[in-house]
């Protein structure tokens, strides 16, 4: 696999995210949280995605990472300004992501849940 320019790496788009993967899965066994335990003498990477704004977005890079073999792990918020994570179409996006192989996990943000207190 060849190596990314850093053009490609500050390109954010779907195809640049494909080629991201294609040339870390060449170098890694790429997986999600749940599976470190697992691992066994290999080199490996732990994909991760904090979704912050939308996950109409993260669906979208759910399925591109099944695409090539890929699982990782989706961390969500309980409180955010641009979603609401019990919304019933987010809730059907999560079981969609989760569906494709993936984990999904709470992205919890200490600084934002101090308000509550």
């Amino acid at each position: 696999m060849s190596s990314l320019t850093f053009e490609e790496l500050t390109d954010f788009t779907f195809k640049s995210y494909r080629k991201l993967l294609r040339y870390l899965t060449s170098t890694y066994q790429v997986i999600p949280f749940c599976e470190v335990s697992k691992v066994k003498d290999t080199p490996y990477l732990i994909l991760r995605h904090d979704v912050d704004q939308t996950f109409l977005r993260a669906l979208k890079m759910a399925q591109i990472e099944r695409d090539l073999g890929v699982r990782s792990t989706y961390f969500v918020l309980f409180s955010s300004r641009w979603y609401n994570l019990l919304e019933g179409n987010n809730v059907s996006i999560l079981r969609k992501i989760s569906n494709l192989g993936h984990e999904i996990g709470l992205h919890y943000d200490t600084a934002q849940y101090r308000y509550y207190t």
